[in-house]
């Protein structure tokens, strides 16, 4: 973008107008312009001449991940730009991370001296949802947090790393994950956690396998059948669940042909502003964010949107399972089918 004689001159004055604050209006300076042209004699001769360092520091590193070589980056952090101490410029740096595989890239972020046990949770998640192998790996080894489970715009459920890695199907990066000491008990806000995320995605291998590392006792039926008691479930619900068949098909319907129920042992405990109930719905054609819920109360299903925390009564089971593709349609197109 920049000559190196007269428009080096002009950039030179560029930068003085924008650093000196008479031009406010221009958005990017001429340090940022440079790096993002991935001109390092450019950026050399700014930074030579006064350029400030500490202003947009995030953009410019950003910018110069972006680059081909990693010379920029060093250049820069050796120069003294650093990095916002806050969780979104750390998340944001990650991100930029993402896909490079470059292991220089990260000896240059070493000289960042980034608190990973504070910032280090989220960008992990996102890695690990992204099969980002690389990054997980340096992440963890510099004290992220494994089992980082705060909810965040991406992640809203307040899912762990070994979650999003069973959601994606991603068997090798559960395995890895559980090999560094990831806690596959701990459940996201609507009660999934690797092992039903296993049972949803029909991936027998890692739902065998997560089962196996599970406490005994959550697979136990007599076990089951005291911790789902307070529910007070319908003995025709229970038997049903028990013996299926527990994928539902209804090809005459226009929004949703099909659906799949859990199985008794692997209903869901899950609370809904302090409400206990029972998600016993796995999967359902076209729509993931709803969920079929029991609610003990009233002994009736629920549904709940939960893009839009929409929560309403649907039927009792007997309505339910005698028509359910007659409620699920409903259910779609706002019908409240209960009352």
């Amino acid at each position: 973008m920049f000559g190196n004689g007269i428009l080096a001159k002009g950039a030179m004055e560029q930068f003085r107008m924008v650093n000196g604050g008479e031009q406010e209006h221009v958005q990017k300076t001429p340090l940022e312009l440079a790096v993002q042209e991935n001109r390092e004699d450019m950026v050399r001769l700014l930074v030579e001449r006064g350029a400030d360092l500490t202003q947009n520091g995030d953009e410019l590193l950003f910018a110069a991940i972006k680059c081909q070589n990693c010379s920029m980056l060093s250049y820069l952090v050796e120069a003294g730009v650093r990095l916002g101490e806050n969780q979104r410029s750390i998340y944001h740096l990650f991100s930029f991370l993402e896909g490079r595989k470059n292991p220089e890239l990260l000896t240059i972020v070493d000289r960042l001296q980034i608190d990973f046990k504070r910032y280090g949770g989220e960008p992990l998640r996102t890695a690990v949802w992204g099969g980002d192998r690389m990054l997980a790996e340096y992440l963890i080894q510099n004290g992220a947090d494994i089992d980082y489970h705060k909810p965040d715009e991406m992640f809203p459920y307040a899912s762990t790393p070994v979650i999003e890695a069973a959601r994606q199907n991603d068997f090798h990066m559960v395995r890895w994950l559980v090999g560094q000491g990831a806690d596959i008990t701990i459940p996201d806000k609507y009660g999934d956690r690797p092992y039903t995320l296993a049972v949803q995605n029909k991936n027998q291998e890692m739902a065998a396998y997560l089962r196996n590392l599970e406490p005994e006792d959550w697979h136990n039926e007599e076990n089951r059948a005291q911790q789902l008691a307070a529910y007070k479930m319908p003995t025709e619900m229970v038997e049903y669940l028990k013996t299926g068949p527990l994928r539902l098909e209804f090809p005459e319907q226009d929004e949703v042909q099909w659906a799949e129920l859990y199985s008794y042992m692997d209903v869901l405990e899950v609370t809904w502003k302090r409400e206990k109930l029972l998600s016993v719905m796995a999967q359902m054609d076209n729509y993931p964010d709803y969920l079929l819920l029991w609610n003990p109360k009233d002994k009736k299903l629920w549904y709940l949107d939960v893009e839009h925390e929409e929560f309403h009564v649907l039927a009792t089971w007997e309505d339910f399972i005698a028509d359910p593709g007659r409620y699920l349609n409903g259910m779609i197109i706002g019908w409240e089918c209960g009352s």
